[in-house]
């Protein structure tokens, strides 16, 4: 599986842009996914609460995410280590 970063930039490079609105809602499309005999994913509430679980799992492991993460747990610690007197520099942008 690609990383979104990845994805995006392919995605791109061949010409998609936005994704178009779909036509049915994601209760809907969890619907379909439904195995009454599983308990996991036993009605469209637990379908898209795996996905949601799925999804997370993927954005946590993304290498850039993490690096994210760690760089503002550090400036967190050292902030609360160091005093509410200590200046510190802005929280890195996850916009870019």
């Amino acid at each position: 599986m690609l990383p979104a970063a990845e994805l995006g930039h392919h995605m791109k490079s061949l010409g998609f842009g936005l994704p178009p609105t779909p036509s049915e809602g994601p209760e809907a499309v969890a619907a379909r996914f439904v195995r009454p005999g599983v308990a996991e994913v036993a009605t469209p509430e637990r379908v898209l609460a795996a996905v949601r679980s799925m999804c997370a799992i993927e954005i946590a492991c993304e290498p850039r995410i993490k690096a994210i993460m760690r760089e503002a747990y550090v400036l967190l610690m050292t902030t609360i280590h160091m005093g509410s007197k200590t200046k510190h520099r802005d929280p890195p942008c996850v916009c870019s």
